[in-house]
C-alpha cells in the first residue's frame, strides 16, 4: 500500500468516526512521525509495546505500507478511542493487534522483559512521574531492548518537567543507555532512543 492510499483510507475512517482534528493528521505526516519513520530500526518478528498508542497509527503505518510483520501491543486509557483500534486494522486489510485499556501511571500489566521495543510518543505532563514509569519500561524491556520516545522541550514560554540535561539525568537514573538524543522540528520535540543495558543481575 502506498503512503497517498494509507493516508486516504485513515483520513476517511476517523471523519467517518467524528476524530478531533488533530487526530486526522496521518502518520508520517505528523512532527513525531517525520522524525519517527525514517529512524525506527526494522521490527520484523519483534514484540513491540506502543504506549498511549490510541487506535494504533504508527503500528498500522509500518504493517500496511511496509509489509512489516511484529507481534503489536497497544495500550492506551482512553476506552473511546482504542476502542476504534480494531475497526481501524479491519480498515487496511490488517490483523487486529493486542489492544489493552490501561493508565501508564499504574505498573504495565506486562511481565519483565517481554518486549524488543518500546514507543511512547506526543506526552507531557509537568506533575508526572517519569522515574516510575521509565523504571517500569525498563523493567518489561528485554536486554538491549530499544525505547524510542518523543517529549516536549522545556522552554520559557512551554514549561515542561525536563531541559535536555534534566532528560539525561532521568536517562541514568532510570538505566537506560542513551543512543541518541536530539531536538526535533525548530526546538519542539526531544527525539529519544535509549537501550536497556545486558546485565548478569536478575533485577535488571
Amino acid at each position: 500500500m502506498s503512503d497517498k492510499e494509507f493516508k486516504s483510507l485513515h483520513v476517511s475512517f476517523l471523519k467517518k468516526h467524528n476524530a478531533i482534528k488533530w487526530f486526522l493528521v496521518s502518520p508520517f505526516e505528523g512532527l513525531r512521525g517525520r522524525w519517527f519513520f525514517p529512524i525506527v530500526p526494522n521490527v520484523n518478528g519483534m514484540n513491540v509495546l506502543d504506549l498511549c498508542g490510541a487506535y494504533g497509527a504508527f503500528g498500522a503505518y509500518l504493517q500496511a505500507t511496509k509489509g512489516l510483520k511484529f507481534n503489536y501491543t497497544c495500550l492506551d486509557a482512553n476506552r473511546h478511542i482504542i476502542g476504534l483500534g480494531p475497526a481501524y486494522f479491519k480498515e487496511f486489510g490488517l490483523k487486529e493487534p493486542n489492544f489493552i485499556i490501561h493508565n501508564i501511571k499504574k505498573p504495565l500489566p506486562f511481565e519483565v522483559g517481554e518486549f524488543d521495543m518500546i514507543w511512547l510518543f506526543g506526552w507531557c505532563d509537568p506533575l508526572f512521574d517519569c522515574n516510575r514509569l521509565f523504571k517500569e519500561i525498563h523493567k518489561v524491556l528485554r536486554p538491549n531492548g530499544m525505547f524510542i520516545f518523543s517529549m516536549a522541550v522545556s522552554t520559557a514560554d512551554y514549561k515542561t518537567r525536563y531541559t535536555e540535561s534534566e532528560l539525561r539525568k532521568l536517562l541514568k537514573e532510570t538505566r537506560f543507555i542513551v543512543d541518541s538524543l536530539s531536538v526535533i522540528d525548530h526546538s519542539k520535540d526531544f527525539g529519544v532512543i535509549v537501550r536497556k543495558k545486558f546485565s548478569v543481575s536478575s533485577t535488571d
